[in-house]
C-alpha cells in the first residue's frame, strides 16, 4: 500500500489533533468528576487553564478540512469563559462540554491513543504455540520436590509437636 505524502500529512495532522483533543476530553473529565469537591475559585481556575489549552490549540495551523472540528472546540472554550465570566453553573458548562467534545472526536476517526497491543502477539486460538502459556489448574500443578529436613531438624526452628503445624519462624530484631 503506497500513501502519498500529502496524505500522509493529513492524516498526521488529524491523529496530532485527535492527541490533543483527548488531552482537553482527559481534563475535562477530571474537572467534571471532582467539581463537587473543589471551591468555587479552583474550579474556576482549573476552567480557565482548560480554556487557555484550546486557544493554543487554535492558535496552531491546522489544514482546512480540520476548521470544523477547530470551531468546536472553539464553541467548548468560548461557553466555558462565558460560564465563567456571568457567574452561571460551571459544573452544567462542564458537562455539556465533555459531551460535546466526545461526540466531536467521535466523528473525527482518528485513533486518540496507541493501546492497541503488537499484531504479533495476537495469535488465534487454533494455534499450538503462542507464546504464552495457559495457567495450570490446581490438580495440574507440578509437586514440588520435598526439601530434606536432618533428624534433628533444622537449627533454630522449632520442631512441631504431635503433627502440629510448625510456629512460622522469627525474625532477628534489630
Amino acid at each position: 500500500m503506497k500513501i502519498g505524502f500529502k496524505q500522509f500529512l493529513l492524516n498526521e495532522n488529524r491523529a496530532y489533533l485527535a492527541q490533543k483533543a483527548g488531552a482537553i476530553l482527559t481534563a475535562l473529565h477530571d474537572l467534571d468528576q471532582n467539581a463537587q469537591g473543589m471551591g468555587t475559585r479552583n474550579l474556576v481556575k482549573n476552567a480557565e487553564g482548560v480554556a487557555n489549552q484550546i486557544r493554543r490549540i487554535l492558535h496552531t495551523h491546522w489544514p482546512k478540512r480540520e476548521e470544523y472540528n477547530l470551531k468546536q472546540m472553539q464553541k467548548i472554550a468560548v461557553s466555558l469563559m462565558r460560564a465563567i465570566d456571568e457567574k452561571s453553573d460551571l459544573e452544567t458548562t462542564i458537562k455539556s462540554s465533555v459531551q460535546e467534545l466526545e461526540k466531536m472526536m467521535g466523528n473525527m476517526d482518528a485513533p486518540v491513543n496507541q493501546l492497541a497491543s503488537p499484531e504479533g502477539l495476537n495469535a488465534p486460538p487454533d494455534q499450538p504455540d503462542s507464546g504464552v502459556s495457559e495457567p495450570e489448574k490446581p490438580d495440574q500443578q507440578k509437586q514440588q520436590p520435598a526439601i530434606p529436613v536432618p533428624p534433628g531438624g533444622a537449627p533454630g526452628v522449632p520442631q512441631p509437636v504431635d503433627g502440629a503445624t510448625p510456629p512460622a519462624p522469627q525474625q532477628p530484631v534489630m
